[in-house]
């Protein structure tokens, strides 16, 4: 290596020094490369939690959920090794789901640092030596706290005597049995107010990452809190498939991941890949209680009416949900639904289009938002001139009018068992079936939509209803 090369190296080890992510590169090029998408932006709020860079705002709590597989636990252990470089007297708690785990975090952030792995590099960048290296707790030389980087599995005991510098909590939730106990999440929240909060010390930083199981898990708990909001705090969310797209081609194509949603249970894909975290118990409208039909079995010739329902959207930020449900022999199908976020400039044109091809006897508009709007497109857009539209309003909490009429979707409606994972169809019961009794969900529009419908057809044509 020649004097100008050493020099550029030199740079460059400074430069890891002082930037997380670069130092990442420089640790595992072949690695993070490839995640460049969705590991750069978490390094970088890592890095605001102990060192930010001069054009950063410092961060106090930091909570990331990310599908399996994506290298989340790697950078973390990576991030560790990153802060001792530059706070070798402090100490770092780091738990996770259960001390195998544990144990083998510790074992790799030892290797790393003591040079023994990634080809030596870590000695390049920082030079600190052990006192010890016992695997459950490990001291680094001059330390003052006695025990530098300590934790466990979530639920069992901790060594150590507190965290100053990071506190970690890398996955609380085994799997979806464990998400789906009440006893076992309360029990996790007891083991985590008594003993992982009680090492925590005072200006501790907070770094929570892993899968969403559960609106009652230890996350969720905080987020109820209020925890996560502030302008210290930040919240990430990702979801393995966003708007029927990978999140990251290089870590999980799109065709595997549409494969995986085939072969797995709603409970599992939406928790553990799509970060939606479901709680089953209490849940208003369970998938194994709803009844089912096929389009291939369904007897056309029993329709006694056609029914369409257009819920329009708030400006985007809900979804348009239009059910199409046929009536026969006393009971409701679910036919065929539009249910998207698209501008509703995209959307009346491909409703009109569903309205044409099933002929609804009437098409109740709700007109809180743009209802006049809607009504006036759709009656440009059908072919068919006897269409029959009619604009409603609503009034009251969409929880309330929700529960009151769930009973009735349940008796009386069917839903069809042979859609195509990814569809319209598929996100509306996705929707639908994660609603719980709380309410306390993001998006309540499939269930509102059907409650709107129940309550408009059995209120004998009232206009305006809760």
């Amino acid at each position: 290596m020649n004097k100008d090369d050493k020099i550029k190296e030199l740079l460059h080890r400074e430069l890891c020094k002082r930037d997380f992510w670069e130092y990442c590169l420089y640790m595992d090029n072949d690695f993070y490369s490839e995640r460049v998408k969705i590991l750069k932006p978490i390094a970088y709020d890592m890095q605001r939690l102990i060192k930010p860079l001069p054009y950063q705002k410092e961060l106090d709590i930091l909570n990331v959920s990310l599908p399996p597989r994506t290298g989340k636990s790697y950078l973390t252990t990576m991030f560790c090794s990153w802060a001792f470089g530059h706070f070798p007297v402090s100490s770092i708690m780091r738990n996770s789901v259960t001390d195998t785990l544990y144990y083998k975090f510790s074992k790799d952030l030892i290797q790393i640092m003591a040079g023994q792995s990634h080809k030596g590099k870590y000695k390049h960048i920082f030079d600190i030596d052990f006192n010890t290296k016992a695997v459950s707790g490990w001291e680094l030389k001059n330390s003052n706290q006695g025990v530098s980087y300590f934790g466990g599995g979530v639920g069992g005991t901790i060594i150590g005597f507190g965290a100053d510098l990071l506190s970690i909590l890398d996955d609380s939730v085994k799997n979806d049995e464990e998400a789906l106990s009440d006893l076992a999440l309360a029990k996790k929240w007891g083991w985590y107010t008594s003993t992982m909060d009680s090492r925590q010390e005072q200006g501790v930083k907070k770094l929570f990452i892993g899968t969403r199981w559960s609106l009652n898990d230890i996350v969720g708990r905080l987020e109820n809190l209020g925890l996560f909001n502030g302008d210290k705090a930040k919240n990430i969310v990702i979801k393995a498939l966003e708007n029927g797209k990978s999140f990251c081609e290089d870590i999980h194509t799109t065709e595997v991941l549409l494969g995986k949603k085939l072969l797995l249970s709603d409970i599992l894909w939406e928790a553990e890949w799509q970060q939606n975290p479901i709680t089953v118990k209490g849940l208003v409208f369970p998938s194994d209680e709803l009844k089912s039909f096929t389009l291939k079995e369904f007897n056309w010739d029993s329709v006694e009416d056609v029914f369409a329902l257009v819920d329009t959207a708030d400006e985007g930020r809900d979804f348009l949900s239009v059910p199409i449900i046929a009536k026969a022999g006393g009971e409701y199908y679910l036919i065929a639904v539009v249910f998207s976020t698209d501008r509703e400039e995209i959307m009346q044109p491909i409703v009109a289009g569903v309205i044409d091809k099933h002929l609804p006897s009437i098409t109740y508009i709700e007109s809180n938002f743009n209802g006049k709007g809607w009504e006036r497109q759709l009656e440009l857009l059908t072919v068919s001139n006897s269409h029959y539209f009619e604009r409603f309003r609503t009034v009251g909490k969409k929880h309330a009018k929700i529960l009151s009429q769930a009973g009735f979707i349940r008796q009386n409606f069917n839903f069809r068992s042979d859609y195509e994972p990814g569809s319209e169809y598929s996100n509306f019961m996705i929707n639908f079936t994660s609603y719980n009794k709380t309410g306390k969900v993001k998006h309540d529009d499939a269930p509102d939509s059907l409650a709107m419908f129940t309550k408009k057809t059995r209120s004998a044509g009232s206009i305006e209803f809760g």
